[in-house]
Protein backbone atom coordinates (compact mmCIF):
# COMPACT_ATOMS: atom_id res chain seq x y z
CA UNK A 1 0.00 0.00 0.00
CA UNK A 2 3.20 2.02 1.56
CA UNK A 3 4.57 1.29 -2.18
CA UNK A 4 1.70 1.98 -4.76
CA UNK A 5 1.08 5.31 -2.67
CA UNK A 6 5.35 6.24 -3.22
CA UNK A 7 4.43 5.41 -6.81
CA UNK A 8 1.90 7.54 -7.88
CA UNK A 9 3.69 10.22 -5.66
CA UNK A 10 7.12 10.05 -8.39
CA UNK A 11 4.64 9.73 -11.34
CA UNK A 12 2.99 13.05 -10.03
CA UNK A 13 6.59 14.45 -10.07
CA UNK A 14 7.27 13.21 -13.53
CA UNK A 15 4.24 14.75 -14.77
CA UNK A 16 4.38 18.37 -13.31
CA UNK A 17 8.38 18.33 -14.07
CA UNK A 18 7.23 17.35 -17.84
CA UNK A 19 4.60 20.48 -17.75
CA UNK A 20 6.81 22.70 -15.94
CA UNK A 21 8.90 22.06 -19.04
CA UNK A 22 6.76 22.94 -21.31
CA UNK A 23 5.52 26.21 -19.68
CA UNK A 24 9.23 27.50 -19.85
CA UNK A 25 9.53 26.67 -23.67
CA UNK A 26 6.01 28.57 -24.29
CA UNK A 27 7.60 31.22 -22.27
CA UNK A 28 10.37 31.92 -24.31
CA UNK A 29 8.27 31.56 -27.64
CA UNK A 30 6.06 34.28 -26.39
CA UNK A 31 9.44 36.29 -24.97
CA UNK A 32 11.12 36.02 -29.08
CA UNK A 33 7.74 36.82 -30.25
CA UNK A 34 7.21 40.02 -28.22
CA UNK A 35 10.65 40.98 -28.91
CA UNK A 36 10.32 40.36 -32.35
CA UNK A 37 7.49 42.76 -32.36
CA UNK A 38 9.09 45.32 -30.35
CA UNK A 39 12.38 45.52 -32.92
CA UNK A 40 14.39 44.32 -30.14
CA UNK A 41 14.13 47.74 -27.98
CA UNK A 42 12.75 45.84 -25.00
CA UNK A 43 15.77 46.06 -23.49
CA UNK A 44 16.52 42.61 -22.70
CA UNK A 45 20.25 41.83 -23.61
CA UNK A 46 20.17 38.33 -24.22
CA UNK A 47 17.58 37.67 -27.40
CA UNK A 48 15.11 34.28 -27.13
CA UNK A 49 16.28 32.21 -29.59
CA UNK A 50 13.28 32.13 -32.14
CA UNK A 51 11.57 28.55 -32.86
CA UNK A 52 9.64 27.69 -35.90
CA UNK A 53 6.38 26.00 -35.23
CA UNK A 54 5.13 23.88 -37.83
CA UNK A 55 1.31 24.30 -38.16
CA UNK A 56 -0.46 21.46 -39.54
CA UNK A 57 -2.72 22.23 -42.62
CA UNK A 58 -5.39 20.94 -44.14
CA UNK A 59 -5.11 16.95 -45.01
CA UNK A 60 -5.94 15.79 -49.09
CA UNK A 61 -6.07 12.99 -50.50
CA UNK A 62 -4.74 11.97 -53.65
CA UNK A 63 -6.79 12.00 -57.04
CA UNK A 64 -6.34 8.10 -56.94
CA UNK A 65 -7.75 7.67 -53.18
CA UNK A 66 -10.44 9.12 -53.96
CA UNK A 67 -11.05 6.85 -57.15
CA UNK A 68 -10.87 4.23 -55.37
CA UNK A 69 -12.96 4.82 -52.62
CA UNK A 70 -15.42 5.50 -55.03
CA UNK A 71 -15.35 2.32 -56.71
CA UNK A 72 -15.81 0.29 -53.80
CA UNK A 73 -18.88 2.55 -52.86
CA UNK A 74 -20.49 2.17 -56.40
CA UNK A 75 -19.87 -1.70 -56.01
CA UNK A 76 -20.77 -1.54 -52.61
CA UNK A 77 -24.71 -0.16 -53.84
CA UNK A 78 -24.46 -1.96 -56.87
CA UNK A 79 -24.38 -5.70 -54.39
CA UNK A 80 -26.87 -3.74 -52.55
CA UNK A 81 -29.51 -2.70 -55.26
CA UNK A 82 -28.93 -6.51 -56.95
CA UNK A 83 -30.08 -8.07 -53.80
CA UNK A 84 -32.72 -6.26 -53.10
CA UNK A 85 -34.38 -6.40 -56.38
CA UNK A 86 -34.27 -10.47 -56.23
CA UNK A 87 -35.54 -10.56 -52.31
CA UNK A 88 -38.77 -8.36 -54.23
CA UNK A 89 -39.40 -10.98 -57.44
CA UNK A 90 -39.13 -13.65 -55.73
CA UNK A 91 -41.47 -12.53 -51.98
CA UNK A 92 -44.44 -11.00 -53.61
CA UNK A 93 -46.31 -14.19 -55.84
CA UNK A 94 -49.13 -12.10 -57.84
CA UNK A 95 -52.19 -12.14 -56.47
CA UNK A 96 -55.36 -13.67 -58.06
CA UNK A 97 -57.99 -11.53 -59.05
CA UNK A 98 -61.30 -12.67 -57.48
CA UNK A 99 -64.67 -12.85 -59.76
CA UNK A 100 -68.13 -13.17 -58.85
CA UNK A 101 -70.35 -15.53 -60.99
CA UNK A 102 -73.17 -14.14 -63.39
CA UNK A 103 -75.63 -15.64 -60.94
CA UNK A 104 -74.78 -14.34 -57.83
CA UNK A 105 -74.42 -10.80 -59.45
CA UNK A 106 -78.50 -11.22 -60.86
CA UNK A 107 -79.38 -12.77 -57.08
CA UNK A 108 -77.58 -9.53 -55.91
CA UNK A 109 -79.45 -7.32 -57.69
CA UNK A 110 -83.00 -8.90 -57.36
CA UNK A 111 -82.40 -8.35 -54.15
CA UNK A 112 -81.69 -5.23 -54.77
CA UNK A 113 -84.70 -4.43 -56.15
CA UNK A 114 -87.09 -5.91 -54.56
CA UNK A 115 -85.77 -3.87 -51.40
CA UNK A 116 -86.24 -0.83 -53.29
CA UNK A 117 -89.59 -1.88 -53.99
CA UNK A 118 -90.48 -2.31 -50.83
CA UNK A 119 -88.92 0.88 -49.82
CA UNK A 120 -91.11 3.20 -52.09
CA UNK A 121 -94.44 1.35 -51.37
CA UNK A 122 -93.82 1.90 -47.34
CA UNK A 123 -93.93 -2.01 -45.99
CA UNK A 124 -91.49 -3.60 -44.17
CA UNK A 125 -89.96 -7.55 -45.58
CA UNK A 126 -92.21 -9.13 -43.42
CA UNK A 127 -95.77 -7.44 -40.78
CA UNK A 128 -94.44 -7.89 -37.42
CA UNK A 129 -96.87 -8.88 -34.57
CA UNK A 130 -97.82 -6.25 -31.97
CA UNK A 131 -96.02 -6.30 -29.36
CA UNK A 132 -98.54 -7.64 -26.45
CA UNK A 133 -99.19 -5.18 -24.01
CA UNK A 134 -97.35 -6.69 -20.55
CA UNK A 135 -99.90 -7.21 -17.78
CA UNK A 136 -99.81 -7.29 -13.71
CA UNK A 137 -101.35 -9.97 -11.88
CA UNK A 138 -104.40 -9.17 -9.74
CA UNK A 139 -101.68 -10.56 -6.74
CA UNK A 140 -98.87 -8.40 -7.51
CA UNK A 141 -101.11 -5.73 -7.45
CA UNK A 142 -102.64 -6.21 -4.14
CA UNK A 143 -98.81 -6.72 -2.74
CA UNK A 144 -97.22 -3.60 -4.60
CA UNK A 145 -100.50 -1.55 -3.28
CA UNK A 146 -99.98 -2.46 0.00
CA UNK A 147 -96.09 -2.04 0.07
CA UNK A 148 -96.88 1.86 -1.47
CA UNK A 149 -99.30 2.40 1.45
CA UNK A 150 -96.93 1.03 4.31
CA UNK A 151 -94.13 3.60 2.94
CA UNK A 152 -96.64 6.41 2.78
CA UNK A 153 -97.47 5.97 5.90
CA UNK A 154 -94.36 6.07 8.08
CA UNK A 155 -93.33 8.96 5.61
CA UNK A 156 -96.25 10.73 7.28
CA UNK A 157 -95.96 9.48 10.40
CA UNK A 158 -92.48 10.78 9.95
CA UNK A 159 -93.65 14.53 8.97
CA UNK A 160 -96.07 14.38 11.54
CA UNK A 161 -93.45 13.74 14.25
CA UNK A 162 -91.23 16.63 13.37
CA UNK A 163 -93.72 19.18 13.15
CA UNK A 164 -95.15 17.84 16.69
CA UNK A 165 -91.94 18.46 17.94
CA UNK A 166 -91.43 21.77 16.24
CA UNK A 167 -94.81 23.03 18.13
CA UNK A 168 -94.19 21.85 21.43
CA UNK A 169 -91.07 23.41 21.30
CA UNK A 170 -92.04 26.72 19.90
CA UNK A 171 -94.43 26.55 22.11
CA UNK A 172 -92.59 26.29 25.34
Amino acid sequence: MLANALKELQSAKHQLAAQINNLTAEAQKIDAAIASLSGSSSGSAVAAPVVATVVPGKRKMSAAGRKAIAKAARARWAKHNAAKAGETKAAKPAKKKRTMSAAARKAIGAAVKARWARQKTGKSKAAKPAKQKRTMSAEAKAKLSAFQKERWAKINAAKTATTATTTTTATA
